[in-house]
């Protein structure tokens, strides 16, 4: 996980996707950092948009904002992924042999692409882990 800290400038065009509760933005402006392509998910976007002009570290795992220390010391953090997701994770996985196993391997190609997004996109959320004392937003 990468930290960026300095005044919050600037956040670039936002799109709102609706469907996976996240926001995509072009750009976040840090100081005289620019992070490309970050996405966020609306509990935390709030807390980013309330935090313009002001001191901030931002936690960044990949391309995803995970959590925000504002300048009066709170962590806020996404929630993390309980384990209803794992399973999930699995079931998509099984799906994926079941598939393979039943007809070609072709078929169970994107069920073990799913699940491998799952897996990473949790792991993402769940990095906040280590963070002390952080206030956990809904996504």
């Amino acid at each position: 996980m990468k930290t960026y800290q300095g005044i919050l400038r600037e956040l670039g065009q936002a799109e709102v996707v609706r469907r996976s509760k996240t926001v995509n933005y072009t750009f976040i402006q840090v100081a005289d950092e620019m992070i490309k392509k970050v996405t966020t998910f609306n509990g935390l976007d709030g807390k980013l948009n309330n935090a313009l002009g002001k001191a901030v570290t931002l936690h960044v795992n990949g391309r995803l904002l995970v959590a925000i220390t504002t300048e009066d010391g709170k962590i806020y953090s996404t929630e993390k992924e309980g384990m209803f997701n794992l399973l999930k994770i699995i079931i998509m996985f099984g799906c994926g042999v079941a598939m393979t196993w039943a007809t070609h391997i072709v078929l169970g190609i994107p069920f073990f692409a799913l699940a491998g997004y799952m897996m990473l996109l949790r792991s993402q959320l769940n990095s906040t882990a280590d963070l002390p004392n952080a206030i956990e937003i809904p996504r």
